[in-house]
């Protein structure tokens, strides 16, 4: 479903960030080359991101506007 969002929205893995709190959510991200964001507020270890391929953890929501730069279309 990633790679076909990123097609219907015209984008690249280079221009997209997946979010998510598990080891899938990384695997996810890294299967569609994208960066992969680890937020810590879920359900899973710091560690266990970071084994899957974390690119860039997130300790509180609002850190996503001080760590992701975003890109208007």
């Amino acid at each position: 479903k990633v790679l076909h969002i990123m097609k219907e929205f015209g984008v690249t893995g280079q221009e997209t960030a997946y979010f998510g709190d598990s080891s899938v959510d990384m695997d996810t991200a890294s299967n569609a080359e994208t960066l992969a964001v680890g937020v810590l507020w879920g359900f899973r270890t710091e560690q266990e991101l970071r084994e899957h391929g974390a690119d860039v953890l997130l300790n509180t929501p609002m850190e996503v506007f001080e760590k992701v730069t975003f890109r208007e279309s």
